[in-house]
């Protein structure tokens, strides 16, 4: 929707006049510095109005000097609900939750507001208080139910779903809601039955509609629970019995679209336009789906056929919108002319719509000049705001973007470009806001999702990283590689490696993208089977997709699995192969290098380093190895040296700055390696080798030992092994945690093997807990081992324990 065209000011009966002249008043109030009642009562004036945007101000102006009062709150989260701003909300609304008056509907919107956040657990907790007082509140059980489902919580789910009918029992939302819940504990046939009970009740009532939702409903039912045969069969049940359903074709178009079902879908959109010709709306949609077939000649030739019959300016605005999204971005610019032409009246949105083509085709001086003719400022604001981001401007562009937003605060690509701008300033939680608030208005309009996604990774959280990569998949299918890689290594960190293959399984069939996804599976497959297997995988991979197998790409993973798999002079003649094919090529050089490092053969390693350093000044990955050469002949200033060079000509690689660390460590550097810890950490907080030494300098040297923790935990989600897990337990068991210490030791030694070091931790950990002779027994074997670092210290915690 278009700024000044929202449904609440369509609805608004005062005239505009008189929300003028009410925000003067107010703003002299104010001004004046009036009693907080009389304030209040021009605020609720404006709210009644329509007008949530002009009471934020004036409420923030409140909020400063009345920061307690409950209904300053309640109206100022109210405003922020009602103008898109939902993670700002959540403050205010908290503040308003204890008030008798204004409690329940503060506690309504802010469980809304929660659940649009992805919050679960708070707005559960919300619920619960706002259910103390109002037991049978059926939005906050409607709220609660949403996110105990979302929040995978689906028991709690099921008893809100019981209540919910039994409060209602006619309402069949509830049933649809316990079917999700059973779902969810995987008790299957019982949700399936209860749709189906759910569609015949709505048939006999006549209700076709709710049918309809239910009988869609089994269907996406059965498509979550791994049975896609049978949900492609109640989708087209569904079609038969309810084709003018617009529910049941979207819903099963996504079922289709999901299994590449291509030619169901193609199949029913056609019908559906032979039934209603006259209805561009299904022309556009088919022409989406042909694409998506990759049957793109097919989709033009629909909407060109469209454009010829209604000359209109929707059917060349959608001829402009698909060549757009085909990355044709001058002739796009032609058909949005077009359109532009044919529209009667007020032509800003297109307007608007053409300066972002020159924005993105790089003609800002023709943008820049559109801006200026527009008289809706939201445009002009917008458009100034995604100029200045073009002009490495972010500060600019985001004064310019929060004043357009105000205005318009559902534009999915707006908030998408906030968050860009706020990103470069370092602001990554409002990024992640703007990115979220971004995917809620229009998650198929920008490259959001794959954002969010990108930043949960490098997080290690893992679980959000895979919803959003699959989101942008979903919504996105023609915008690269990215989302099925992201997919790919979330689900591989998962050890869901079934997953992994299919998404890349996935790209493989798309043309263009062979090579990304062969190398993305062999690395997969490295890490769920071995190298050997991967090395294998690829070679067989060669017969049927050899010019993928061929490419640079795979063959850089190849020589790195096939050094891992300790075939070493192996993977450097494969690696002099791929020299040979481009002896130009500075990362050919570099991987010959890095290969020749692994053999000790230093000085050739370093010729090659310096070739690709000399074919590729620019480039980072030749520093770092002329960096490790510098390590290997114990000249640390020289390494140290390299790697920063490497660190300035790529900032966002962490293991730059983490091999900067590592070469202050071995110099004795302690608060220099900390603070290039902690640098690395913020470049890539999921660098498992800097979170894991962080964390152990942190204890070592008496530091944050609730950081250490959180860095702990995080290096094991990451990288599972002897060492993490021996930093987490010694985290622990200086925190006190002797027990959980104990626990995590043993992991480590079951991963390791028994090292006498991980011996002596484990047993001072019995040692803390009072179990005397368990760890007089360790601490035996660890001291019976060779020599190692805390040897005198395992000697004396010995007799310690054996004095009588």
């Amino acid at each position: 929707m278009y700024p000044g065209r929202s449904a609440s000011c369509l609805r608004a009966s005062k005239p505009q006049w008189l929300t003028v002249l009410l925000s003067l008043v107010l703003a002299a109030s104010v001004a004046c510095q009036g009693d907080v009642e009389s304030r209040l009562a021009e605020i609720r004036s404006l709210q009644e109005a329509g007008e949530f945007e002009a009471s934020i101000e004036p409420l923030r102006g409140l909020v400063t000097t009345n920061s307690s009062h409950p209904e300053v709150n309640f109206r100022l989260g109210l405003a922020l609900v009602r103008t898109g701003r939902q993670s700002l909300s959540i403050w205010p609304l908290q503040k308003a939750l204890d008030s008798e008056a204004h409690g329940l509907a503060a506690g309504i919107l802010l469980i809304n507001a929660l659940l649009n956040t992805q919050d679960y657990e708070e707005a559960v907790r919300v619920a619960d208080r706002v259910l103390a007082t109002n037991p049978d509140n059926e939005m906050a059980l409607w709220g609660r139910a949403n996110a105990n489902i979302s929040g995978a919580m689906p028991e709690a789910a099921l008893d809100d779903a019981d209540r919910l009918r039994a409060l209602n029992p006619s309402d069949p939302r509830a049933m649809i809601l316990r079917s999700a819940a059973l779902a969810d504990l995987d008790r299957l046939d019982e949700a399936e039955a209860v749709q189906l009970e759910v569609e015949e009740i709505a048939s006999e009532a006549g209700d076709q509609n709710q049918a309809a939702r239910a009988c869609v409903a089994r269907g996406v039912l059965l498509a979550r629970t791994d049975r896609p045969s049978r949900a492609s069969e109640t989708f087209r049940t569904c079609v038969e019995r309810y084709p003018a359903d617009a529910v049941v074709r979207k819903q099963a178009t996504d079922h289709f679209v999901d299994q590449r079902e291509f030619a169901s879908a193609v199949e029913m959109w056609r019908a559906a336009v032979d039934e209603e010709p006259e209805d561009g709306a299904l022309r556009v949609r088919l022409a989406e789906l042909l694409r998506l077939d990759e049957r793109t000649d097919e989709a033009e030739a629909v909407l060109a056929e469209m454009v010829e019959l209604f000359d209109s300016a929707s059917a060349w605005r959608a001829m402009a919108t698909f060549r757009r999204n085909s990355g044709e971005i001058a002739s796009a610019r032609e058909a949005l002319e077009q359109a532009i032409e044919r529209t009667p009246g007020d032509t800003s949105p297109l307007r608007y719509e053409l300066a972002d083509l020159y924005i993105e085709s790089g003609d800002l001086d023709g943008a820049r000049q559109i801006a200026g003719e527009l008289d809706e400022p939201a445009y002009s604001q917008l458009l100034r705001g995604a100029i200045a981001l073009k002009e490495n401007d972010p500060k600019g562009a985001l004064e310019y973007f929060e004043s357009g937003l105000r205005r318009w605060p559902n534009n999915a690509s707006a908030r998408y470009l906030t968050g860009v701008a706020a990103e470069q300033l370092d602001d990554q939680p409002r990024a992640m806001a703007e990115y979220r608030e971004a995917i809620r208005n229009d998650p198929g309009r920008t490259d959001a999702a794959l954002r969010l996604a990108e930043i949960h990774y490098a997080r290690a959280e893992y679980r959000a990283a895979l919803d959003f990569a699959r989101t942008h998949i979903n919504k996105r299918p023609f915008s690269g590689a990215a989302g099925h890689v992201l997919v790919a290594r979330s689900a591989t960190a998962q050890a869901d490696h079934e997953s992994a293959a299919s998404a890349l399984q996935q790209l493989m069939s798309q043309p263009g993208h062979e090579a990304t996804a062969l190398a993305e599976l062999a690395s997969a497959a490295g890490q769920a089977h071995g190298a050997e297997q991967a090395v294998e995988a690829i070679e067989l991979a060669g017969a049927e997709h050899p010019e993928a197998v061929a490419s640079a790409e795979v063959q850089r993973v190849l020589v790195g699995l096939l050094s891992e798999a300790g075939r070493t002079e192996d993977a450097l003649a494969r690696a002099r192969v791929n020299l040979a094919s481009a002896p130009d090529d500075a990362l050919a050089h570099d991987l010959v290098g890095r290969v020749l490092l692994q053999l000790s053969r230093i000085d050739d390693a370093a010729t090659e380093f310096e070739q690709a350093a000399a074919l590729a000044p620019e480039a980072a990955a030749p520093q770092e190895g002329l960096g490790l050469v510098a390590m290997s002949r114990g000249d640390y200033a020289g390494a140290l040296s390299h790697f920063d060079a490497a660190a300035k000509l790529d900032p966002s690689i962490g293991e730059y700055l983490y091999r900067g660390a590592q070469v202050l460590l071995a110099t004795g550097d302690r608060d220099g390696a900390m603070a290039r810890l902690r640098e690395t950490v913020e470049t890539e907080p999921a660098h498992a080798g800097a979170c894991n030494d962080l964390a152990w300098l942190l204890v070592d040297t008496g530091g944050d030992l609730e950081r250490a923790l959180e860095l702990a935990r995080r290096a094991v989600r990451v990288s599972t092994n002897g060492a993490t897990l021996d930093t987490l337990g010694w985290v622990r068991l200086k925190r006190g945690d002797a027990d959980q210490a104990e626990q995590t030791f043993v992991r480590a030694i079951n991963a390791a093997g028994e090292s006498p070091s991980l011996q002596y931790h484990l047993g001072l950990a019995l040692a803390q807990q009072g179990k005397t002779s368990e760890a007089i027994e360790v601490l035996r074997k660890a001291v019976a081992a060779d020599a190692f670092p805390e040897s005198d210290a395992a000697v004396a915690e010995l007799a310690r324990l054996e004095q009588p």
